[in-house]
């Protein structure tokens, strides 16, 4: 093997190993909306209150005669991202019928957990129904995207 070669083989290598360790190096070095942005799965990146979608309407009501509102909450991140952390501006949170707190739960006053926290897929939706004599008013405050 002549010099040429050997110096072309260590220089392929050196350049391999350094392209293998940038990879496995979180990207700090942007922060945008306050949510890191990072090269691996798993790392939190740009998040947009946007990505995610609440609809609800009424659904007849109870045999108590309290309306019934259907709700479903899905995840439209624009870069196919998954959704977690996600946590709403929900008022007084109550409902007659029971609704599964791993699904939605009110964790103080204006401040409810979606799917107990846990990532939402791309395209994926949470759904549930509660009951009360009005509706409530469901808007994002936080999330994380990855």
């Amino acid at each position: 093997m002549s010099l040429n070669t050997k110096v072309l083989v260590i220089a392929l290598y050196f350049g391999l190993l350094m392209l293998a360790v940038n990879a496995m190096t979180p990207d700090t070095s942007s922060f945008l909306g306050g949510v890191m942005r990072g090269r691996e799965l798993g790392e939190a990146r740009e998040c947009k209150r946007e990505y995610v979608s609440i609809t609800q309407g009424p659904m007849g009501s109870l045999p108590s005669g309290s309306p019934l509102y259907s709700v479903q909450i899905l995840n439209q991140c624009a870069s196919n991202c998954k959704i977690a952390q996600l946590h709403l501006n929900c008022g007084p949170f109550t409902s007659e019928k029971f609704v599964p707190p791993s699904i939605f739960k009110r964790v103080a006053n204006n401040d409810c957990l979606v799917n107990n926290g846990n990532p939402i897929g791309f395209g994926s939706a949470v759904s549930f129904q509660y009951a009360n004599s009005h509706q409530f008013p469901l808007q994002v405050s936080s999330l994380q995207c990855f």
